[in-house]
């Protein structure tokens, strides 16, 4: 009997001692330069595709803790214009291209994503509550 409880002491001592090395260690030097995890990235979605969202996304696409995943506009040419607008935009940034972004012609598909941390509302003032 001493010699198993001898060996769950060593493995909690090791198992322990593991823990601390992995929670010791910086993020950075798993993941590698400018490395952010997904959990600390807000993925947004914008309600909206016209003059103003082109303005807010140019300034929420600079931020590397932020992410832009979807779109919803009534209006079709504008949203293909936004997602194209978005794409070019990470294609050029990041290296590779985002190909994930989607468009929603109702509203309310998007905000059902559960992926999607926040939500810009970018349409006339009259739409802002409904939304």
């Amino acid at each position: 009997m001493e010699k198993n409880s001898l060996k769950r002491r060593e493995f909690l001592s090791k198992s322990l001692a593991a823990m601390a090395t992995i929670a010791i260690v910086p993020r950075h030097v798993l993941g590698g330069k400018n490395f952010i995890a997904p959990s600390d990235k807000i993925v947004l979605g914008l309600i909206g595709a016209g003059k103003q969202s082109r303005g807010l996304a140019g300034q929420f696409l600079k931020l590397p803790d932020a992410q832009l995943i979807a779109a919803s506009d009534v209006y079709e040419a504008k949203l293909n214009a936004f997602k194209g607008l978005v794409e070019k935009y990470y294609a050029e940034n990041t290296g590779k291209g985002f190909k994930g972004f989607s468009t929603y012609k109702e509203y309310k598909e998007l905000l059902e994503r559960s992926d999607i941390d926040a939500v810009i509302i970018a349409t006339p003032d009259h739409w802002h509550a409904v939304q």
